[in-house]
């Protein structure tokens, strides 16, 4: 399979997406100060994603069209999710990391519909 240096990028961004996303949120479940403000259903939310999202990483990686449309489901998922947090996070951490997730869910979604694969190609 090759695949183009953007298509890849995009792939490995979501997946250290992910894994933030289960470094910052599990922790704050459990206590952390960090995630201090935040809501536990967003940060459920955000744990659970994280982990759905190095299997969509996975799948998307492969080629396989399961992995390329959950990876921009949980991107959709993901920037939503942070969007009230850009303005409305309770730290400058929150807001920060709330407006890079929105972007890179941006980047990953626009990069994954251009090439994607169709029935006459492969990725």
């Amino acid at each position: 399979m090759n695949k183009p240096t953007l298509y890849k990028t995009a792939v490995i961004l979501f997946a250290i997406m992910s894994i933030f996303n289960i470094i910052l949120f599990l922790p704050g479940l459990l206590g952390s100060n960090l995630t201090e403000g935040i809501p536990p259903f967003v940060m459920v939310l955000g744990a659970m994603a994280g982990a759905a999202g190095l299997v969509a990483a996975w799948g998307a990686w492969q080629g396989q069209k399961w992995g390329i449309w959950l990876t921009i489901a949980l991107c959709l998922l993901n920037g939503l999710s942070a969007l009230p947090g850009i303005l409305g996070g309770p730290n400058n951490f929150s807001r920060v990391s709330a407006t890079i997730f929105v972007a890179v869910s941006i980047f990953v979604i626009v990069v994954l519909l251009l090439y994607r694969p169709t029935a006459t190609q492969s990725v």
